[in-house]
């Protein structure tokens, strides 16, 4: 399902984040896709345990991807296709790769966001009231 799951960050992207800017108006391609491949799964630390991902009809809806490095989780994207933005979706998601986390024995977690982006993760995480 990787390359569903590239559909929904590419889509949950459009004409949000003006430094993701080369990703988000790069048409769809297999050059782009395999690029998504190398940054996401191919590579350590991999680890699709702690990827959340929300389906509807069988097809992705909203991604969360985690990984740890050097004993500290990371949540390196939050996506939501643009039709299910707003919904708690992405909020839920996280919760979800929090656990995941947590069963793994970390206990430190960063997000990173654009600080000037009024819609990605600080609202996100101002609602779910993890932050810090």
């Amino acid at each position: 399902h990787y390359r569903d799951l590239y559909h929904v960050e590419k889509d949950a992207r459009v004409a949000t984040r003006a430094e993701d800017a080369e990703f988000q108006n790069t048409p769809e391609s297999e050059k782009d896709f395999q690029r998504w491949l190398n940054l996401n799964v191919h590579r350590e630390p991999f680890d699709p345990e702690l990827w959340s991902i929300a389906w509807h009809s069988n097809q992705p809806i909203g991604i969360v991807l985690g990984e740890v490095n050097n004993g500290v989780g990371n949540v390196q994207e939050v996506s939501t296709s643009r039709a299910w933005k707003r919904k708690g979706i992405a909020h839920a998601l996280l919760l979800e790769t929090l656990h995941a986390f947590q069963v793994k024995g970390i206990t430190k977690v960063r997000i990173y966001t654009d600080a000037t982006n009024e819609h990605g993760a600080r609202t996100l995480m101002n609602v779910s009231g993890s932050a810090k």
